[in-house]
């Protein structure tokens, strides 16, 4: 039983050292409170990302330096729930304004920030800790129903069909065969 359990043990260490990771600095406080840690030159200075957390390299993709879009892959030591704490504490320093939040075994978190959206999933692992994708994206606007209006994302449900050069854009006609 005793070896049962060790080979497991050691099952579990053998897939872990498989995964590529690099290590990224945390991201310091732009507010320049006394005893926070001063400004530091990292490609992520402009979100938050816990204190030893590791990017995991080969799930990671970025476009861009400033401002940066794509998606980011941490993991963080952690739990789920504690990172969504410091997820919702971290991000309102660095000047994101919060849309959505959901807490459930898969998280999310959703925020926006000059002309970025910004989408942190979190989810809980299977040892102990939380795996995180984050991922920025361009905001679209001024384009449609979606678009939302001036500075704002989403529309409402009863925004105008919007036109194209023929005319309003309507939904292609269902054939049965």
């Amino acid at each position: 039983m005793v070896n049962r359990a060790l080979t497991l043990v050691l099952a579990f260490a053998a897939l872990a050292a498989c995964a590529q990771t690099a290590s990224v600095l945390p991201s310091a406080s732009p507010t320049g409170e006394p005893g926070a840690p001063a400004p530091t030159a990292i490609q992520f200075s402009d979100i938050f990302v816990p204190q030893g957390a590791k990017v995991y390299v080969e799930k990671t993709m970025i476009f861009g330096t400033d401002p940066w879009y794509g998606q980011l892959a941490l993991g963080a030591s952690s739990d789920a729930n504690a990172t969504f704490e410091q997820y919702r504490a971290g991000m309102a320093g660095f000047g994101w304004q919060e849309i959505a939040a959901i807490r459930a075994p898969t998280s999310f978190l959703t925020y926006t920030k000059d002309a970025r959206v910004l989408s942190v999933q979190i989810q809980g692992t299977t040892l102990r800790g939380s795996d995180i994708m984050i991922t920025v994206s361009p905001r679209e606007q001024g384009r449609g129903a979606g678009a939302g209006g001036p500075g704002g994302i989403g529309g409402s449900l009863g925004a105008p069909v919007p036109a194209g050069p023929g005319g309003p854009i309507r939904p292609a006609p269902v054939t049965r065969q």
